[in-house]
């Protein structure tokens, strides 16, 4: 069963926007810290963990759809 390419585009473009919106807030958090004389790489350690999290998060769910009927 193919979806087409309409289902990708759309997938694609929630994935931009919510890219650009969590880039909005990291880069507000880290303005923030910066302007109080904070170290960000704690933060950005965060991001990077997060953003593993979600990676395998996807990898799982995908590897687990391929077993359902």
């Amino acid at each position: 069963m193919q979806t087409g390419y309409g289902a990708f585009i759309g997938v694609s473009l929630i994935g931009l926007r919510e890219g650009l919106e969590v880039t909005l807030i990291v880069s507000i958090a880290a303005a923030f810290l910066k302007r109080n004389g904070q170290s960000t790489r704690a933060m950005f350690a965060g991001v990077a963990v997060a953003l593993l999290i979600c990676i395998a998060g996807g990898v799982g769910l995908a590897l687990l759809s391929d077993g359902l009927p």
